[in-house]
Order: C-alpha cells, then sequence, then structure tokens
C-alpha cells in the first residue's frame, strides 16, 4: 500500500489524478508579507487643535463697509450753494460790544430767524448719503456751533413736541404762525421753561447746540429741518436757501441795531423786540461823552473792589495805598475819572436792565423773551 502511494505522488497518471492528489495533499499556504512600520508620531502645528480635539468653526468673513459699497438711494441732483457762517454778523455787532454789551445778548436781539445765535457754519449738505441708523439721505442742514450756543426759534409759534429718543437726541418741534414747522435735534439740553404747548415768540431760546442721538461723540451741532406741511410725518423741503436768507437779515439787522444807536430792532408788528437791553439816551450820550477806549476798559468792573473808585484803585496800587490823590499826576487823575465815569455808566446801564428783569418776571414769561433766558440760565 505504501509502495502505490509512493507511485502516485510521484508519478501523476493523468489530469484527474491530479485534482485527486490536491484534494488530498492542499499546496501550502504562502506566507502573509511583512507588515509595514507605524508611522512615527508627528507634533501638532503651533496654534493646532491636539489629537482628538475637534477643530475650531472657521472665523466669519469680516463685515462689509456700508461706505464702501454703492450707495442704495439715488442721490438729489440739485445746484449745491456756497457755505456759509456767522462771522460778517458777529463783525457788524463789534460796536455794541466794545461798548459794553455782551455778545450773546446782541445776537439773541438781531438773529433770528436764523436759529442758532453764536458763532456758526454751515454748508448745503441736504440729501447727502447719511448711514446711521440705517441708509437714508439727509433731510436737513446741520448748522455746527460750540456746545451750549443758543438755539432760538425762527418764527412765532407753538411747540409741538419735546423728544430724547431715536437719531435726534434732544430735540423740539415747532409749528410756527405762518404754518412751517421746524425741527430741532441734537440739543445739549432744553431751555429750562420750554414745554409742549407753550406759545413762544420769534427769537425766543428753545435749547443748546449739542451731541444727542446718533451725533454722540462728533462735532456739535443743530440738525435743522423745514416741513411746509406743518409738523413730522410730513416731507421736508431743503433748509439751506431758507437759512441763507435768514442770516442774510440777521446781518441787515446787525446793522440795523447799530445805526439805530442799539435801539433794538422792531419786529414785523413793530413790536421792539428786547425791550430794555439798550438803556436810556442820558446813559449812552455819557459813554460817548467818556469814549471806553478798549473791550478792556469793562474789564475793569469785574476785578476791582465794587465800592471802591478807579481814584482809589490808583492810590491803593502803589506803595500799599499810601500815596496820596495829590502824589498822581494830572493825567493819571484825568485817565481815573475817566474810567470812573464808564464805571457809572455800566452800573447804570446793568442796574436798568436788572429793574426791567425783575419788573418783567411779574408780568409774564413770554415777555422777558431771550434775554432773560440768557441772564438766567
Amino acid at each position: 500500500m505504501a509502495f502505490s502511494l509512493v507511485a502516485l505522488t510521484a508519478v501523476p497518471a493523468n489530469a484527474q489524478l491530479q485534482e485527486l492528489l490536491n484534494l488530498l495533499i492542499p499546496p501550502p499556504t504562502p506566507a502573509p508579507p511583512p507588515a509595514e512600520p507605524a508611522p512615527a508620531p508627528v507634533a501638532p502645528a503651533p496654534g493646532a487643535p491636539a489629537p482628538g480635539v475637534p477643530a475650531p468653526a472657521a472665523a466669519p468673513p469680516p463685515p462689509v463697509n456700508p461706505r464702501t459699497q454703492p450707495f442704495p438711494i439715488a442721490l438729489p441732483q440739485i445746484r449745491r450753494s456756497p457755505a456759509r457762517n456767522t462771522n460778517v454778523l458777529i463783525e457788524r455787532l463789534q460796536p455794541a460790544i466794545a461798548r459794553g454789551v455782551p455778545l450773546e445778548a446782541a445776537l439773541l436781539t438781531v438773529t433770528a430767524p436764523f436759529p442758532v445765535a453764536g458763532k456758526a457754519n454751515f454748508s448745503h449738505d441736504w440729501g447727502f448719503p447719511r448711514y446711521s441708523p440705517a441708509p437714508h439721505l439727509h433731510e436737513g442742514t446741520d448748522v455746527f456751533a460750540a456746545f451750549g450756543t443758543p438755539i432760538i426759534s425762527s418764527e412765532a409759534g407753538r411747540v409741538l413736541r419735546k423728544g430724547t429718543a431715536g437719531a435726534g437726541g434732544i430735540s423740539v418741534w415747532l409749528r410756527g404762525d405762518s404754518g412751517m414747522a421746524y425741527y430741532y435735534a441734537h440739543m445739549q439740553s432744553w431751555a429750562r421753561d420750554l414745554e409742549v404747548g407753550q406759545r413762544i415768540e420769534k427769537g425766543y431760546v428753545i435749547g443748546f447746540v449739542g451731541d444727542t442721538g446718533n451725533a454722540e461723540g462728533g462735532t456739535p451741532h443743530l440738525h435743522f429741518e423745514i416741513h411746509p406741511g406743518g409738523g413730522p410725518g410730513t416731507p421736508a423741503r431743503d433748509p439751506k436757501p431758507f437759512l441763507d436768507d435768514a442770516l442774510r437779515q440777521a446781518e441787515e439787522q446787525a446793522a440795523a441795531f447799530i445805526a439805530g444807536n442799539m435801539s433794538g430792532i422792531p419786529n414785523t408788528a413793530g413790536r421792539t423786540l428786547i425791550p430794555g437791553i439798550v438803556v436810556t439816551k442820558e446813559v449812552d450820550k455819557l459813554l460817548q461823552n467818556t469814549v471806553i477806549a478798549a473791550p478792556e476798559d469793562v474789564m475793569w468792573f469785574s476785578m476791582m473792589d465794587p465800592t471802591l473808585g478807579v481814584l482809589g484803585l490808583a492810590r491803593q496800587s502803589a506803595t500799599g495805598g499810601a500815596v496820596e490823590q495829590a502824589q498822581l499826576t494830572e493825567e493819571q487823575k484825568a485817565e481815573a475819572q475817566r474810567l470812573d465815569d464808564v464805571r457809572g455808566a455800566i452800573n447804570s446801564r446793568s442796574k436798568k436792565m436788572t429793574d426791567f428783569i425783575g419788573n418783567s418776571v411779574s408780568k409774564s414769561a413770554v415777555v422777558l423773551g431771550p434775554v432773560k433766558q440768557a441772564l438766567i440760565r
């Protein structure tokens, strides 16, 4: 039997025998290929997440600056007028300032219908692009002035609304007797006595220039609008022509104020806007006779003892007050007497103004107008 196995193994007879042998003796299984070595661990790059930690979400794209994009609203195609300022107005009032009239009081006398009684400037920025709180067209004119500069009513009328919220910040709506509505925004504050429904006169102080609302942190200014429809919700009209004409009127009124010996500017009804701001002709005559050489003359009286005349001041100014009047030169005496006369005239002017304010308080707040507000605020 062994022999036959050997024979079968050694000499396969045919293909069928080969198949039988394959069943009885399976071919050897080939050895598996050698395993490749595992790669060495790689340290993560600086700032990369550790293995097993999910990568952070991709940073969102930077916000688009709307100022770099085409403005979504068509701009009005209008002819722009030149920028303006109140320099000429203030220059025309210098003779009054040199004679002791406070600049603010003089401006409050002559400035209306221009709405800012102080040094101010403005340009034709109606319809310019505005991006806050949403893209829109500028519906007013910005009149730039220092913080606290008085804002005055452009005509007699009634206070419609006071506001503190929104883009306008501290604001006022006024409807004039003509039917025109005026919107004043970005105020620092209202005038202390301003109330909704109140009847006010032309030139009345309604507030003060500031930067509230969406102007916060920017250059202080008054945002000024006019609405022929008479109030909020009606279309606004370009106020630049109105402001140009109002400033022209103010400049003419300043010239008339000086030419009329500073006796006040009558309004269209012939009423003096600020009665009592200029004192009697006798005091004016005294001032003319003494001739204030410079505005510095007036400054004497804010620094010196009110019970001490200029002659006494001159005596005290040398060697501790031991100098007698006889030791002053005639020229020094004449100059001291001149300043004493000026002081007397100014004191008289101040007393008349104080009396005017005191008497008016018992009559009507409307009669006081902007002078009382300027003196008591």
